[in-house]
């Protein structure tokens, strides 16, 4: 952030009593960052997740084409991996969501705030444990060691 003077204003509905934001004024040289910020914060989303999406259809593509030639072990590979994709794109969406509410019905913000912030939890927990449970890595099976004595 440019270096500008501050100022705390009263958020409303749904935050509770006594809720604030913080927002700036004139900054230095009168150089303002909000439309630079606007513009990445719509367009990196949609980019991060048109990826995940050309990712997902090149790992199903790879998939179909070497279903009989691949083993078990990698077709699990593969789907974990699409799974976990998928999963990322979740906190992108909700990010994305939100600039496009905020330029359409920016009255509507301090809602699409709530559900964004619970929509990125979700997805920070859920990429670690889904790539955990569903790629084979993790569920090696172990080779039984007995003894006749």
């Amino acid at each position: 952030m440019i270096v500008a003077p501050g100022a705390c204003r009263r958020l409303k509905p749904p935050y509770p009593y006594g809720s604030i934001s913080i927002s700036f004024g004139e900054t230095l040289f009168n150089i303002r960052t909000d439309n630079f910020i606007l513009g990445l914060t719509f367009l990196a989303p949609l980019a991060i997740l048109f990826l995940n999406i050309l990712l997902v259809f090149k790992v199903r593509r790879i998939l179909f084409e070497r279903k009989m030639n691949s083993s078990k072990k990698q077709r699990k590979s593969h789907i974990s991996l699409t799974l976990t994709t998928l999963a990322i794109m979740i906190q992108h969406l909700a990010s994305g969501a939100k600039t496009v509410i905020g330029i359409v019905r920016p009255e509507l913000v301090p809602y699409a705030l709530i559900i964004r912030h619970r929509l990125i939890d979700l997805g920070m927990i859920s990429v670690p444990w889904i790539f955990y449970i569903s790629h084979p890595m993790f569920h090696e099976k172990t080779a039984r060691v007995s003894s006749f004595t």
